[in-house]
């Protein structure tokens, strides 16, 4: 595999440090019926990677402001109830992130997440301690497939955009890391993300063992 000389990496996290979008979309799905909608798990998985607020304006057809608000809170709730209990971080995920921590990369985080909830996923797993930053959708104007986060992250980090690389999940990560000028790795454990992708991502790992061997 190609090597690269970087010097920041950027992870998503849902989908991409952790194992949660089976958590998310049923969480959603629960939550529209509790509300009178009927929406399939299939499809919320779709749009995974945009902020909450916009996946329930595309998926349920709603756009008073009130009416999304109950429903994210519906959404929150039920995701509190199982979050804890069935979502897991993928295999070798601290193994890395200590393995590029030790080798002076500078690590940040850039979600579509609130920045409260980003927090509180990574004190769950005990991984805040290996970001220099966490950026998450309220911290910037627009959040992905805008280059906001991204772009956020960077100069948090102060780093050029052309040294940094992004670890993403969807084709929102690969839209929005290439609108900020940075590579972008596309991690797809089962092996099918690929397949669903019109913009094709500079590399693709099954594992974080070989993001380890990318960034030797």
């Amino acid at each position: 595999m190609v090597k690269l000389k970087v010097r920041a990496v950027i992870f998503d996290i849902d989908g991409t440090l952790i194992d949660s979008l089976d958590v998310i979309a049923e969480s959603l799905v629960e939550a529209a019926k509790e509300m009178g909608y009927n929406i399939e798990s299939k499809d919320v998985k779709k749009l995974i990677g945009i902020p909450g607020k916009e996946i329930v304006k595309q998926l349920l057809k709603v756009s008073d402001p009130q009416q999304i608000k109950e429903i994210l809170g519906k959404w929150e709730e039920n995701q509190r109830k199982i979050y804890a209990k069935r979502v897991k971080l993928y295999p070798k995920v601290k193994e890395t992130l200590e393995y590029l921590k030790n080798r002076g990369f500078k690590l940040a985080t850039a979600t579509s997440l609130t920045s409260d909830k980003a927090k509180e996923i990574l004190q769950m797993f005990s991984i805040e301690k290996y970001f220099d930053t966490c950026v998450a959708a309220d911290d910037v104007k627009e959040g992905k497939p805008s280059p906001d986060v991204f772009l956020e992250a960077a100069r948090r980090l102060d780093m050029k955009n052309e040294e940094c690389i992004v670890v993403g999940d969807t084709e929102y990560d690969i839209l929005a890391a290439k609108a900020a000028k940075m590579k972008i790795i596309l991690f797809d454990p089962q092996k099918q993300r690929l397949k669903t992708v019109k913009v094709k991502p500079d590399f693709i790992i099954h594992s974080f063992q070989e993001l380890k061997t990318l960034l030797t």
